[in-house]
């Protein structure tokens, strides 16, 4: 009885290690299900997404700057031996013997440096992808905020503030948009394209979400404030005139739609410390800023001339005021110098300021 006791303990025991042994199989099964579930769950969030599309091209773009580095590497030898060449044939004339020496390695370099500037392409390519990614995480984000603030306001009467962004960081936001504005390279003998510059864009265009804009508007026709007017315009003919009577303003803007049925943008104010102002309008009130910004000693046709009037964006606000340009820029980096038009002044026009070109468009009010 006691062997048999002790080997039914043993029984007993072998059979509840293999319950546990179970159990914990099936507990990590279950960790291993709500691991993947979470994972893919992440997957398939657009905003993960794009986070993960935004680590590839990171990891691109090294690739190509490293690639960039050895074509350079490569080509300098190249560019070395026909400098010490000139320098040799300084005194002397140039031999038959030289001149296809360095008809041979002008060639080479050539090849070369189109294999570098194909590269660089890449690169800048890799650079445009990031940006709009983070443009669209950026749209996102901003929907989601959108429609998590609508469902409360609809559970809650409470009045819920927006807290506005301060603005010191709103005018470092801007600045830092301006410098890093791409800067277009084209082909040897390419134009540059439409929305480069002061190339204008076509006249099919369509601004996509998220695009910034110069956006004429009034102060007291914004969504928010007249809703009521908005949902009667079929019954007020009139309303349209009525605003244009009222003092308007061009605004830095984004596009959040456009409905094509009506033919308007609804577009937002960039700087509003109470919330998010939004505004119906046509598309003759919206001008949107360059892509690009141009290089003047490469595609001097897309940068304004001198005494051209434009619409600027006045430094430190988010306002665009017309001006006439006393200064265009000489060089990628360099900015426009404004006169901007003032009252205040004896001649009626502010002392040059600078702006950068992205803040610089037509002014439409000439063409009419």
């Amino acid at each position: 009885m006691k062997g048999r006791r002790g080997k039914t303990a043993d029984n007993a025991y072998e059979t509840n290690s293999d319950l546990t042994i179970q159990n914990q199989d099936s507990c990590s099964n279950d960790t291993n299900l709500s691991t993947n579930s979470s994972t893919s769950q992440k997957l398939k969030n657009p905003i993960s997404m794009n986070e993960s599309k935004i680590r590839n091209y990171l990891k691109e773009l090294q690739s190509h700057v490293k690639n960039c580095q050895k074509e350079r590497e490569k080509n300098e030898p190249n560019l070395n031996n026909i400098n010490k060449i000139h320098d040799k044939l300084k005194s002397d004339k140039i031999t038959p013997f030289y001149r296809k020496k360095l008809k041979t390695m002008y060639t080479n370099c050539i090849k070369e440096s189109q294999n570098e500037i194909s590269v660089l392409r890449q690169a800048l390519d890799c650079i445009n992808q990031i940006r709009y990614t983070q443009n669209e995480i950026r749209l996102m984000q901003h929907n989601k905020k959108q429609i998590l603030t609508k469902n409360l306001n609809e559970n809650s009467t409470d009045f819920m503030p927006k807290a506005g962004m301060r603005r010191g960081v709103l005018m470092s936001i801007l600045q830092q948009a301006a410098l890093t504005l791409p800067l277009w390279i084209g082909e040897i003998g390419q134009l540059a394209p439409p929305l480069c510059g002061s190339v204008p864009p076509e006249s099919n265009y369509i601004c996509k979400p998220g695009d910034k804009v110069a956006a004429k508007v009034n102060s007291n026709t914004s969504m928010s404030k007249k809703s009521n007017e908005l949902n009667n315009k079929k019954k007020n003919k009139n309303t349209e005139e009525a605003v244009e009577e009222e003092e308007e303003n061009w605004i830095l803007a984004e596009v959040i739609c456009f409905n094509s049925s009506s033919g308007k943008y609804e577009v937002e104010d960039v700087d509003c410390e109470e919330g998010n102002e939004k505004y119906l309008l046509g598309k003759r009130r919206i001008v949107p800023l360059p892509h690009w910004r141009a290089n003047p000693l490469t595609d001097p046709n897309a940068i304004f001339p001198k005494e051209s009037f434009v619409l600027a964006l006045y430094p430190q606000t988010t306002c665009f005021y017309r001006g006439i340009i006393s200064e265009s820029p000489q060089t990628p980096q360099e900015d426009y110098l404004i006169l901007f038009e003032d009252n205040t002044y004896p001649d009626g026009y502010s002392p040059p300021l600078n702006v950068p070109q992205l803040y610089v468009v037509a002014d439409k009010e000439l063409k009419k």
